[in-house]
């Protein structure tokens, strides 16, 4: 029996190991589940790497008791600084040759070890492997919904390849979740860690930062390989404006790195268009200077004559129009518009 274990683990040693690297804050309600999720895998050599981002719950506790019981789980703890800090804290320990990273309240499939890490085995020329994902309510632990939105319509696209067709996939929008993807140390170790000055879109400016650098994607579609989003109220949101502000700093990031002038070009477009979103949803708010000033900034970058002068519109009528739905009086053509505010001052 000796012989055959020391055969297994002397096999083991020859696959690559993955990292798994979860950041927790106060989710010990949930990281069971995960934790659960990745026991469960048929792929075993792994380390999970459970960064504690300085959680007042008891999620010291029931990570410690799963670390006690299987020396691959390590539990760090953390001052609190966000899940990108933490995902660089576990990157700075990692010791797998693929990188799989997991939020505390997700649950991975039990083949999406196995099938990522093989395919990743026998194509060493690809970098980022990545497979679909659902989302489920805790309450329905079964739901397998492509988003959470009424229509509950698949938004992930299905990107492989490498250079200009990925670069432009993600400037047009974020093309996974965190934990879809594998990840390969040599495409990591090239592209640094993860920018904290952008949550919640810093796996988004991440997959950017590896597409610029060469690193080559494959959507893989097999079965027991989804990642598991939960939602629930304590999930990890952010409001609107909020979000758009995030955005907006993203863009002028990637409108920096980018090296292909025409995708600068889209870029710059889709960041003049949300500035001006911005601006009408800061009206809205009752943040009417915040807001002009926006719409003005919008205008500004716009490299539409058209688009331009509906934004410098938009910043005039601004003082004089009703704050609720301000937008349709900013989207609407500008005769129209004005028809409208007649009517309404009248």
């Amino acid at each position: 029996m000796f012989g055959l274990n020391g055969w297994l683990l002397g096999k083991m040693d020859k696959i690559p190991c993955v990292s798994i690297i979860i950041p927790a804050f106060n989710y010990a309600a949930f990281i069971s589940y995960t934790l659960d999720s990745i026991l469960n895998q048929g792929y075993q050599n792994w380390e999970c790497i459970v960064i504690d981002d300085g959680s007042t719950d008891n999620t010291a506790e029931v990570v410690g008791g799963y670390a006690e019981r299987d020396k691959r789980v390590i539990y760090v703890y953390q001052k609190n600084g966000g899940p990108s800090k933490a995902r660089n804290n576990g990157l700075s320990r990692a010791k797998g040759s693929y990188i799989q990273f997991l939020d505390a309240d997700d649950l991975l499939e039990s083949r999406k070890l196995q099938c990522h890490a093989r395919y990743l085995d026998n194509n060493p020329d690809v970098d980022i492997v990545y497979g679909g994902a659902r989302y489920f309510r805790t309450e329905y632990p079964n739901e397998r919904r492509y988003s959470l939105m009424d229509n509950d319509a698949p938004w992930m696209p299905e990107v492989s390849g490498l250079g200009r067709e990925v670069q432009e996939a993600l400037v047009e929008k974020n093309i996974m979740v965190v934990s879809a993807p594998m990840v390969r140390r040599r495409i990591i170790d090239q592209v640094g860690l993860f920018d904290k000055k952008l949550p919640p879109l810093e796996d988004w400016d991440y997959w950017a930062r590896c597409a610029i650098k060469g690193g080559r994607f494959q959507y893989l579609d097999e079965d027991g390989t989804l990642s598991l989003i939960r939602r629930h109220p304590n999930s990890l949101s952010y409001d609107r404006i909020r979000m758009r502000k995030y955005e907006l700093r993203l863009r002028r990031k990637l409108s920096r790195i980018l090296q292909d002038k025409s995708l600068i070009a889209s870029n710059e477009q889709i960041l003049s268009y949300y500035d001006g979103r911005l601006g009408v949803e800061l009206v809205e708010a009752g943040r009417l200077f915040s807001g002009i000033w926006r719409l003005l900034n919008a205008s500004y970058r716009s490299s539409s004559w058209n688009e331009s002068l509906k934004w410098v519109y938009s910043a005039i009528v601004a003082p004089f129009a009703p704050r609720r739905n301000f937008q349709k009086i900013a989207y609407r053509p500008i005769k129209e518009s004005l028809n409208l505010l007649l009517r309404r001052s009248a």
